[in-house]
């Protein structure tokens, strides 16, 4: 599996996250004074639990784009690497209900991407939900070599 956590020294995505993947300054996460907070770096926010959401078969049929490359066939590969940037945060109140939305930054292709997750209070776990959006883009050069072209205005 061509997986990578950014430990905050990778120069495309420094700029970004200058502190590694699962920094909680970085995240926004204050495990000391939430146990929600606290739960989720102890139980997900890991090398062994996010590289096991990302082999999930929800996470393994993701396309990034349309006409793109699932997200099982780039990790599968020797030459493409995902990054993960930023580990799981962002926790969203699903209505009134005691689910929460929540996501994980991926890099790939000189650009960021959200992988969006779910906690589900009815099972006490994190589950992808199977969709994902572009981000701010942070390079002109793709994981294989390509120049990205620039777009006229």
């Amino acid at each position: 599996m061509s997986l990578e956590f950014h430990d905050g020294s990778h120069t495309l995505y420094r700029g970004y996250a200058s502190s590694a993947w699962n920094d909680t300054g970085l995240l926004r996460l204050n495990p000391g004074a939430s146990t929600w907070d606290a739960w989720l770096m102890n139980n997900y926010n890991t090398e062994e639990k996010v590289t096991a959401l990302l082999g999930s078969s929800t996470a393994r049929a993701i396309k990034f784009n349309k006409f793109g490359s699932k997200l099982g066939e780039l990790l599968d590969t020797d030459h493409s690497s995902i990054m993960v940037v930023k580990g799981l945060h962002q926790w969203q109140r699903v209505g009134k209900s005691w689910n929460y939305k929540l996501h994980l930054t991926l890099g790939f292709d000189a650009k960021l991407w959200h992988l969006y997750a779910l906690y589900e209070d009815s099972s006490s776990s994190i589950k992808l939900t199977g969709s994902i959006s572009a981000g701010e883009q942070f390079g002109n050069v793709t994981h294989d070599g390509w120049n990205i072209p620039k777009k006229k205005r």
